[in-house]
């Protein structure tokens, strides 16, 4: 349900069925970005003067790689709260990137005319997770 652009990569996937691979199960080469540091300064401290430099300083461009993602399907999102509900479910069952990935996600618009889109920082140059095969079977 989500599109995320990097190098011409499109992602379709229900959030229940994602396969977390690549990153979490091995330890990437060694990159001089440290992930942990940029967050705590974009958590404590003012976003675009002191984060946003920041990451540009030490961004890794061959260590990390940016990826842009937007909902596929907003005319389906209907109440903002809901829509926001959505946002939480995705990074709830995405917890086991967080060593690995940074994302800033927004809800644009209000009730019945709304939008989702973001940004990722993702571990390498490919995403972290895959597509299950059998993505469209539905489970109850």
């Amino acid at each position: 349900l989500w599109s995320l652009s990097g190098s011409v990569v499109t992602l379709v996937t229900q959030w229940s069925l994602w396969s977390l691979s690549g990153h979490c199960g091995h330890s990437p080469v060694p990159s001089p970005f440290i992930l942990d540091e940029f967050k705590r300064k974009y958590s404590n401290e003012d976003t675009l003067g002191v984060a946003l430099p920041h990451f540009w300083e030490h961004f890794d461009r061959e260590g990390w790689s940016l990826w842009y993602c937007q909902y596929r399907y907003p005319e389906e999102l209907s109440q903002t709260f809901m829509s926001c509900n959505l946002i939480t479910g995705m990074f709830q069952r995405l917890d086991k990137l967080r060593k690995n990935a940074f994302a800033s996600v927004i809800l644009f618009g209000s009730d019945h005319d709304s939008s989702i889109s973001g940004v990722w920082l993702l571990r390498g140059q490919e995403l972290a997770f895959t597509l299950c095969p059998d993505w469209q079977v539905d489970y109850e």
